[in-house]
């Protein structure tokens, strides 16, 4: 049987994450507040993924690696001066871009969003014992962070590169209609259409939240785990969970589409629309995702390393 973490271990890991936390909050409230910070940087998406991933860093280091709390003057004085700068920045936002040019303005916005948000998490702690712990954990930091962007990336990926994989999806999908007893025809590179239902493969189709969904609860459970496997074992198994969703969302698409014609002949074109647009809307494909992403990890992943666990 696992042994749990005493209590005072648990005490110190929500005194790390609440430490850590409060002025970048703080921070970030003040300029959504005043300026739509959500126009450079999706900041909601940011804020859960990396909460999650700090506290899983603070739970597998706290032991061999606490960190030491106390009012950090200095960092204080240079992230309220760094904080000034951004927020004035973010205010006259419209008026800068127009004197100074899009270049300079965003290189000096990127600077000082890292320089005053990146500096907020040490204004309580004492920035040598959190990198002695960052050093000390660097798979777990690795991890933590691809978990804390995860979800920013795929905001950014969708957005960028689905017009470059839209195609390939499109015909993807097309296969396996055409194996499944059900050609199609396509006179756009995103359109899929059969004498009885049509649709058109849109960017929510694109299957990059599934992955990115992967990718985080992979990275969490690797930060605790990861020890139980090689590293190129673990390297395979995130590349091969990638390729699982990719699979999966195909199906998905695939699925949603000979529903589509299924009702075209029960209701007519116009209901078997609504219900194509709504399955998606809905989020009904998650449910895919869900059994996917579990079974897999459940037995590549967790059942291996309870087998493990019971044999040392």
């Amino acid at each position: 049987m696992a042994e749990r973490h005493s209590p005072a271990v648990f005490n110190q890991v929500v005194k790390e994450i609440f430490l850590l936390c409060p002025v970048f909050f703080i921070e970030t409230a003040l300029v959504r507040y005043f300026v739509d910070i959500n126009s450079l940087v999706p900041v909601d998406a940011i804020i859960i993924p990396s909460l999650c991933a700090l506290t899983m860093l603070s739970c597998v280091s706290v032991e061999n690696a606490p960190l030491e709390f106390s009012l950090q003057k200095k960092t204080l004085i240079f992230n309220a001066s760094a904080f000034a700068v951004f927020f004035f920045l973010n205010l006259k936002m419209e008026a800068l871009v127009l004197s100074w040019g899009w270049p300079l303005f965003a290189a000096l916005w990127f600077i000082f969003a890292i320089l005053a948000l990146g500096s907020s998490f040490c204004v309580f702690v004492k920035p040598s014992s959190l990198y002695k712990k960052l050093r000390a954990h660097p798979y777990e930091t690795g991890f933590g962070i691809l978990a804390g962007l995860s979800q920013a990336l795929y905001e950014f990926i969708n957005g960028n590169l689905w017009p470059y994989l839209a195609s390939p999806t499109t015909l993807a999908v097309r296969g396996v209609l055409f194996l499944s007893g059900l050609p199609t025809e396509s006179a756009r590179p995103t359109e899929i259409v059969h004498p009885i239902f049509g649709a058109r493969i849109g960017r929510g189709c694109s299957g990059f939240e599934g992955v990115f969904f992967f990718i985080f609860v992979f990275c969490i459970l690797a930060m605790l785990d990861w020890k139980k496997f090689s590293l190129r074992r673990l390297s395979a198994l995130f590349a091969s969970g990638i390729l699982l969703m990719v699979a999966l969302n195909i199906l998905r698409i695939a699925l949603f589409f000979a529903l589509g014609i299924w009702l075209s002949i029960k209701l007519g074109k116009s209901k078997a629309a609504e219900w194509f647009i709504w399955t998606f809307h809905s989020h009904a494909g998650w449910l895919l995702y869900f059994v996917g992403i579990g079974l897999f990890l459940m037995i590549f992943f967790i059942l291996p390393s309870d087998r493990k666990r019971k044999a040392s």
